[in-house]
């Protein structure tokens, strides 16, 4: 890889990551798994790695967490009442409208 880019790769890289998971995240739900990305993680241009250190493998700097499979309850579903009336993520059916 070439580090020294990294920093001027990283916008259309994460064009490209958003793509790929759009596409895998619609056959995923096509099949039945549910799917789950997470952003909230350290990056740092120059220091990225420094909360990284528990995970030797990881040499470049992460752009997106995606997790896939089976879930045996939702994220809702643990949510203490008054939290979950503070969500503001909407059910799909409430997004998206099949016709």
């Amino acid at each position: 890889m070439h580090e020294e880019y990294i920093e001027e790769m990283v916008r259309t890289t994460c064009t490209e990551i958003g793509w790929f998971t759009s596409n895998l995240t619609n056959l995923c739900l096509e099949q039945g798994l549910d799917t789950a990305t997470l952003l909230c993680f350290p990056y740092y241009t120059k220091t990225w790695n420094r909360d990284w250190e528990d995970i030797p493998w990881v040499k470049y700097p992460v752009l997106l967490l995606c997790s896939l499979g089976y879930s045996k309850q939702s994220r809702r579903e643990f949510m203490h009442p008054a939290n979950r009336a503070r969500d503001k993520k909407p059910e799909k059916e409430k997004i998206v409208v099949w016709r």
